[in-house]
């Protein structure tokens, strides 16, 4: 399936108004929805943190479970502060899992939404000056309508 999402990249052709397909594959597969969009860097690299920290979480869920059945048997207080470790570690990547993902859905939505919108290359300043005037001026136009 994530060769899928890879050809799908770099083949170029993205359907106009997807911003529903790009959020849905962002939720099947970590990065999905970049890949979709067609920035394959930024899936790889936001899947890859998605992976990383929903996978450190649980390892750390599954050692604090370890360590508090160890505790309660023996009643070792080294066995109390890491299973308190563990847990903490655990909490802390399960919260940048869920940032991550959540940027990483936000994102492809977004991507999805902005697609068939380029920015304008067109950009003025001047001034002019008279004997009794000056005027600055600065025209800036950043988005242009759907293509």
């Amino acid at each position: 399936m994530l060769l899928a999402f890879i050809l799908l990249a770099f083949s170029g052709e993205k359907v106009e108004g997807s911003h529903d397909k790009a959020l849905l594959y962002g939720l099947l597969i970590p990065g999905g929805g970049q890949f979709y969009n067609g920035q394959p860097v930024k899936g790889a690299l936001l899947g890859g943190a998605i992976v990383y920290f929903g996978y450190s979480s649980a390892r750390n869920f599954l050692d604090y479970r370890k360590y508090l059945d160890r505790y309660r048997e023996t009643g070792d207080s080294e066995y109390k502060s890491l299973y308190e470790a563990r847990f903490r570690d655990g909490m802390s990547n399960l919260l940048y899992f869920l940032m991550s993902w959540g940027f990483s859905l936000l994102d492809a939505y977004v991507q999805g939404k902005l697609y068939g919108f380029e920015r304008q290359k067109e950009s003025a300043l001047g001034f002019s000056a008279g004997p009794r005037s000056f005027r600055l001026w600065l025209k800036l136009k950043f988005l242009e309508g759907p293509r």
